[in-house]
């Protein structure tokens, strides 16, 4: 089993290939992602996640973060596609860090996730 001291971000990104992006359901778990992405040496633009902020979906690369435009968006809300194909991952932040098994988002419901 995947133990919760594992659940690093770097961990994350090295688990899988392809784009990753992280769901990130509100405020205090966007603070807590910037905390986090910063204490690993992940930056957005050169700068440091906790100065920069976080957004509600963001991109996971090698070491740098990324905000996810329009077509970022739509990419990340459509069911299936790439995802079925390896190369495309969509993972919610809190299962992660809790440990839970299915932090993968196979299909997503999104105006209901937000609301969580």
């Amino acid at each position: 089993m995947f133990e919760k001291k594992n659940r690093t971000i770097r961990n994350l990104r090295k688990k899988f290939e392809g784009k990753i992006f992280v769901y990130l359901a509100d405020e205090k778990i966007r603070k807590e992602f910037a905390e986090d992405a910063e204490k690993e040496g992940f930056t957005i633009g050169g700068q440091k996640p906790t100065e920069r902020g976080v957004d509600e979906i963001m991109s996971l690369h090698e070491d740098t973060l990324t905000f996810v435009g329009g077509i970022g968006r739509m990419e990340f809300m459509a069911n299936g596609g790439s995802n079925e194909k390896g190369n495309f991952h969509r993972v919610d932040y809190v299962k992660y860090k809790s440990g839970e098994k299915d932090y993968i988002i196979k299909k997503l419901n999104y105006p209901q996730e937000r609301q969580r």
